[in-house]
């Protein structure tokens, strides 16, 4: 019996050594700096800005827009209830069951609410409302 041997062509071999030392000499240095950078902000962030309260997450991102101040989205309620209810009820128990609801430490388990966002050197941060 005649054995199949696969012929490798021999230039083949140095490609994925040559994709990975592009890769490390020239993508790592350029991820790095962005990494040294976010580091400098956040720095600049703990010693100056004391007023803003944490850097906007991957997530929280879908909550922003591209200009502060402007809502890119609504929080809509929908509930049934049994009988009548007034507006300013619902309004109460929202505030008192939600909006104001606060943990063991005293505090606020949704604090997002009373949040806005706001640039600093080109990073999103949340900040409290006033």
């Amino acid at each position: 019996m005649k054995q199949s041997s696969h012929f490798t062509s021999p230039w083949f071999t140095p490609i994925p050594i040559a994709i990975s030392m592009l890769v490390y000499m020239v993508l790592a240095p350029i991820y790095s700096s962005f990494l040294i950078y976010r580091a400098i902000v956040i720095l600049i962030w703990k010693l100056k800005r004391p007023d803003l309260d944490s850097i906007v997450s991957g997530y929280g991102t879908i909550f922003t827009s591209r200009k502060p101040g402007l809502a890119s989205s609504d929080i809509v309620l929908c509930l049934v209830a049994d009988g009548e209810i007034s507006a300013t009820r619902i309004r109460e128990m929202f505030q008192d069951r939600v909006t104001h609801l606060r943990d063991s430490t005293g505090e606020l388990i949704f604090r997002r609410l009373f949040q806005n966002f706001t640039t600093f050197l080109g990073y999103l941060f949340w900040k409290c409302d006033t």
